[in-house]
């Protein structure tokens, strides 16, 4: 990507690691987003505002890919190791002033379409944190582009809030970004 005008310092981020479904994120303060900019957009286009945000650095894909890895037995261990990795990070992050619209459809799911406004970032520690996963894991993963949804909708009501999964910047340039901000 090229370089863009950083909008904020470093912004300290929680780390949370879920046991359940193997996701792992970074929390963002809500202090921290300025929806005002895009606000208008998003009503134009009948997108919600999220009521929390954060930068997803495993998601359910990544997660698909570590599971059908790991052996019978050994969930435990390797989750223990993922979050104890995710913990020694010294992960920060910084909001570009950088802003898209993104739309995808998902013909598995009854031809769901979910919209999103995304705001990209800088995250400190993204790029160790994949070197030693897949060091862990054993299989190349491409890192995630670092970005947080601001505001999102689905055809699907239940999922209003859910944002699109963007596992590499390729696949971001794939789905027709529409930058509605930029430095």
């Amino acid at each position: 990507m090229n370089k863009h005008l950083e909008t904020s310092e470093y912004l300290s981020v929680r780390v949370i690691f879920s046991r359940d479904d193997s996701i792992l994120l970074l929390d963002v303060s809500p202090e921290n987003i300025n929806l005002e900019r895009v606000r208008n957009f998003a009503k134009e286009k009948g997108l919600f505002e999220k009521k929390e945000f954060h930068f997803t650095i495993i998601g359910s894909k990544t997660t698909d890919e570590i599971l059908k890895k790991i052996k019978e037995g050994e969930r435990e261990n390797v989750l223990n190791e993922i979050e104890d990795l995710s913990k020694s990070i010294d992960w920060e992050a910084r909001l570009r002033d950088e802003v898209y619209y993104i739309k995808k459809e998902y013909p598995e799911r009854k031809n769901e379409i979910r919209e999103s406004i995304i705001q990209i970032a800088k995250i400190r520690g993204l790029e160790d944190f994949y070197k030693k996963l897949q060091k862990l894991i054993g299989i190349e993963f491409e890192i995630p582009l670092p970005h947080v949804t601001i505001f999102s909708n689905s055809t699907n009501p239940e999922k209003r809030l859910r944002g699109i999964g963007i596992y590499s910047e390729k696949q971001f340039r794939k789905m027709n970004p529409i930058r509605i901000l930029s430095p």
